[in-house]
């Protein structure tokens, strides 16, 4: 859930990192996760919006985000080196934008991989970004990291 802040900009808090994760019953890897989960949390919006997410890096290499099919500023879009420093361990970034338009979108997660559009049966993917305001058909093509 978000932070409502005074000025009513909801304010996501982020934390990339890797972490154990359990694929199968008994076998383990490295899964490279935002709030320690994978995939990683809703980003959920309306439009008109006032939107900030605060990323903190604890990998153990730069990273940023890019919020594929979100029109956000081109400061704001996440493609280092060219419309940000890459945010290194340790450092943190806040993106800000308003939600101008509908969309349905995944962030691309700290290794940058390919997204790829997956059909769905309904608006439950976990770790997408949502804006509301038009409706979603049942069987939507939503994004998803893989």
């Amino acid at each position: 859930e978000p932070v409502i802040l005074d000025d009513g900009t909801k304010k996501f808090v982020l934390e990339a990192e890797v972490i154990p994760w359990e694929v199968s019953p008994g076998e383990w890897v490295e899964a490279w996760a935002y709030n320690g989960q994978v995939p990683g949390p809703w980003i959920a919006v309306d439009v008109g919006d006032k939107v900030q997410v605060e990323l903190t890096n604890l990998t153990p290499m730069s990273t940023d985000i890019h919020f594929h099919g979100i029109h956000v500023p081109n400061t704001q879009d996440g493609v280092s080196p060219y419309t940000q420093d890459p945010i290194k361990t340790g450092e943190t970034f806040t993106y800000e934008f308003v939600a101008d338009d509908p969309a349905i979108a995944a962030l691309l997660d700290p290794l940058k991989v390919t997204v790829r559009c997956i059909p769905q049966d309904g608006p439950d993917e976990p770790g997408t970004c949502i804006v509301t305001g038009r409706e979603v058909p049942r069987r939507s093509v939503l994004a998803r990291a893989y």
